[in-house]
């Protein structure tokens, strides 16, 4: 078994980007008095950031630990899902550029009524990824072809096709 955190490097700029958000949002509500509809702007975005805080500071405290068996996340809302048991299998990219260069991937499993989001921010995000496409494999399971795509990006398979491809 092995475990997998989200490093700090990886969290402080979520944490920044929550903060500046917070008092850029709060900022004014407090020291000024804007107009109401401006006001519930400010606070809803405020909220948003809040959110963002909130979701930030769970990614922190939970850890994956991976097995042979399956999945599980440990943390404030624990879950697992057995590799013998899945049932949905994807890995989406999300760009921050037009261009398509910047972004992240994003590894949601399914199965026995649990599901897990994982971005490429998690340590050792590629093992996790081959070791469940290869359960997805096992299961036969047919990934979409934006996922084809994106294992063949992250380097899980080659660019003839592999495991688990629908067609």
């Amino acid at each position: 078994m092995t475990e997998h955190r989200y490093p700090p490097r990886a969290l402080v700029a979520d944490y920044l980007r929550a903060g500046v958000g917070l008092v850029l949002t709060l900022a004014p509500l407090l020291f000024t008095e804007p107009i109401p509809v401006v006001s519930m702007l400010l606070g809803g975005m405020a909220i948003l950031f809040a959110f963002f805080a909130l979701r930030t500071a769970l990614r922190q405290i939970t850890h994956f630990e991976l097995s042979a068996s399956g999945i599980r996340a440990m943390g404030p809302r624990p879950r697992d899902i057995a590799w013998a048991q899945l049932e949905d299998f994807s890995l989406r990219y999300y760009s921050t550029r037009r261009d398509g260069e910047q972004g992240w991937l994003q590894l949601k499993l399914a199965g026995a009524g649990n599901s897990l989001k994982i971005d490429s921010a998690l340590e050792d995000f590629d093992q996790i990824t081959a070791q469940a496409l290869a359960a997805a494999g096992r299961r036969g399971l047919a990934c979409s072809p934006a996922t084809l795509d994106n294992l063949r990006r992250l380097g899980l398979m080659g660019a003839a096709g592999g495991a688990g491809e629908s067609g």
